[in-house]
């Protein structure tokens, strides 16, 4: 197994973009198992095939990263992953027993509070 812990932070942007695929080409060479740490998200879909995304210390979430972004398993997710992240608007039950956001009414989830999460 392979760590590394921000390797590409200190490049230029030039030179991180032509490292950043010499170093894919790489780790897909070596077929060595590989934790890469960054805060860079582009850098994260374009080398990993899975990613784990931490909020205090702990794992809130590890899939693909078109999963990670099309279905973020909690608010903190949603509103880091993407540029821009996720909207994220009050809900309101309406009379109806539907969710009531932005002047539209939504089927929902069955629970006593809930947010409406949009991408831009």
């Amino acid at each position: 197994m392979i760590l590394m812990d921000e390797p590409l932070s200190n490049l230029d942007a030039l030179l991180r973009l032509e490292m950043r695929a010499e170093l894919k080409g790489v780790l897909a060479e070596s077929k060595t198992t590989t934790n890469y740490v960054t805060h860079d998200q582009v850098e994260t879909r374009s080398l990993a095939d899975r990613i784990r995304v931490m909020n205090g210390g702990y794992i809130v979430q590890a899939d693909r990263p078109t999963q990670v972004y099309r279905n973020p398993a909690a608010r903190f997710v949603g509103s880091f992953i993407g540029n821009p992240p996720m909207d994220l608007l009050p809900a309101k039950r309406s009379e109806n027993g539907r969710w009531h956001v932005a002047g539209q009414d939504f089927d929902g989830p069955d629970t006593a509070a809930a947010e409406f999460a949009i991408r831009p």
